[in-house]
């Protein structure tokens, strides 16, 4: 990592790199992608465990959608 001592006389052509771990953005790059990915997909998993819990709790999906909506699902 360059050191900088005397502004008046460097350039930024003869710094080089200026930040750690120059050349592995490509890597970093494919492994926020795939935690991405991952998060989504773990995300939809338990949103979709939680909806399955909700609708065995307060009975089918159709009584659910009128719970959501404020309405009593015991009166049809």
């Amino acid at each position: 990592m360059a050191t900088i001592t005397d502004w008046s006389t460097t350039t930024f052509a003869d710094l080089g790199p200026i930040y750690p771990w120059v050349g592995s953005e490509k890597v970093m790059v494919w492994v926020a992608i795939a935690a991405w990915i991952v998060w989504h997909i773990m995300q939809a998993r338990m949103e979709n465990k939680t909806y399955d819990e909700e609708v065995k709790r307060f009975g089918d999906a159709e009584s659910l959608k009128k719970m959501v909506k404020g309405e009593d699902p015991r009166n049809p």
